[in-house]
């Protein structure tokens, strides 16, 4: 199998994880890369579209609905008030907390068997990997 397929099919897999995760939650796939996309100095909403390869208008309108549930806070940027900053909520943090360990503990049972060593190395490829993307993509 290619690099390339290789990528796909984990794509596919992480997000299938990930959207099973979001579930128990009572979220959407979308709502839960949101929460997990979001530092706590938040992201300017064009920003968490980039990065999540999604249109600004799609995450805007999922954005307004996740602040009506109190979980996010939009409000114009310090530096440029034309931009809409997006923040974790206190409620959006206690979820993006619970959402995070419930990830995490899947994903750490599902490499339960790989050694920490070839953990390590693993991700440390795949940090290279990720950060050469988002250079790529501008």
């Amino acid at each position: 199998m290619h690099i390339a397929e290789v990528l796909r099919d984990l794509t596919c897999q992480l997000q299938a994880l990930l959207r099973s995760v979001a579930h128990t939650h009572q979220l959407s796939l979308t709502q839960a890369e949101i929460l997990l996309s979001l530092p706590l100095d938040g992201l300017p909403v064009s920003t968490l579209a980039q990065r999540l390869g999604l249109d600004t208008s799609t995450v805007s309108r999922i954005i307004k609905n996740m602040e009506v549930d109190g979980w996010v806070h939009r409000a114009p940027a310090t530096n440029d008030r034309r931009v809409t900053q997006v923040t974790l909520t206190a409620g959006g943090t206690v979820i993006y907390q619970q959402l995070n360990a419930s990830f995490n503990t899947e994903v750490n049972r599902l490499l339960a068997n790989v050694p920490a060593e070839q953990q390590e190395i693993l991700s440390q490829h795949l940090e290279d990997l990720t950060w050469k993307m988002m250079q790529h993509r501008g």
